[in-house]
């Protein structure tokens, strides 16, 4: 019983990953992992290339309080985009990738602690759920690189 638990509580902490850096790549091996981006000031995190399964859980550690944007963007092909939608807790609607170019998501200089978007990937896409307020250059938003 002893051994059950410290090994779940072990594991809990392997998946768990602080991005601080002004830029990262995430790996595949980095696939499951919840990251906590403590993101403060202009930063970039690129996911890897799409292969069918990876999936990470992005949340925002640190309030956005510069006037730097942070970026996350899909790797660097024109044919990697990012689908999905990203809910707003405000009166806004929230954004939705158009599906024909996006492959950018946008933490925005509002973003505040617990902003997250959940990423997984199909082998040729990638697809998003999110969670902010804002929705818009000042929150959480897609673009395109």
């Amino acid at each position: 019983m002893v051994q059950k638990s410290l090994n779940k509580t072990f594991n809990n902490v392997l998946n768990i990953l602080t991005v601080s850096t002004d830029a990262y790549v995430l790996e595949k091996y980095d696939s499951g992992k919840v990251i906590l981006w403590t993101i403060s000031n202009a930063k970039t995190m690129t996911l890897p290339a799409a292969e069918a399964g990876l999936n990470f859980k992005i949340i925002a550690g640190i309030d956005g309080t510069t006037s730097a944007n942070k970026v996350l963007t899909a790797d660097a092909t024109a044919a990697e985009l990012i689908h999905g939608t990203i809910s707003s807790s405000d009166s806004s609607d929230g954004d939705s990738s158009n599906g024909s170019s996006d492959d950018v998501i946008l933490f925005g200089t509002a973003v505040k602690v617990g902003y997250f978007v959940e990423l997984l990937s199909d082998g040729t896409h990638w697809y998003v759920v999110g969670s902010g307020s804002q929705v818009t250059t000042n929150g959480i938003s897609f673009g395109t690189s």
